[in-house]
């Protein structure tokens, strides 16, 4: 009888120390779940971050899209504008010089009668 309850002593002993170690290893279990969960909860707020932040990087790269787009057009326009008016210069110009070598056609064609008569009278002179 002896025997058998220091046996059963033994078992449960054996037990309960197997029981100790289940339970810390549960313990352990449980922090490593706090310690993934909160891991998990830090991830979670760094892919928040990099999406709200990659979408704020996506709206500047629009506005600086959108601002070359017009200083792009609003340079085309000062060229056009540019190529316009020394177009219209130009034109002024040849047409002030065609006016300039008119007059002086009708000048020459005014003194051709003079020059004429001038000769003449030297000639009679003779």
């Amino acid at each position: 009888g002896l025997s058998a309850v220091k046996e059963l002593s033994d078992v449960l002993r054996s037990s309960v120390k197997k029981q100790r170690a289940l339970a810390d290893q549960v313990e352990a279990m449980k922090e490593m779940g706090l310690f993934f969960n909160s891991l998990v909860q830090d991830l979670e707020g760094l892919r928040e971050s990099a999406v709200h932040r990659l979408s704020s990087l996506q709206d500047e790269q629009d506005k600086m899209e959108d601002q070359i787009r017009q200083a792009q057009e609003k340079q085309q326009l000062g060229m056009q504008q540019a190529i316009q008016f020394l177009q219209n210069q130009l034109n002024l110009l040849s047409m002030q010089s065609q006016q300039d070598y008119a007059d002086l056609r009708s000048a020459s064609k005014a003194l051709k009668v003079p020059a004429l008569s001038l000769q003449e009278s030297i000639c009679s002179g003779c």
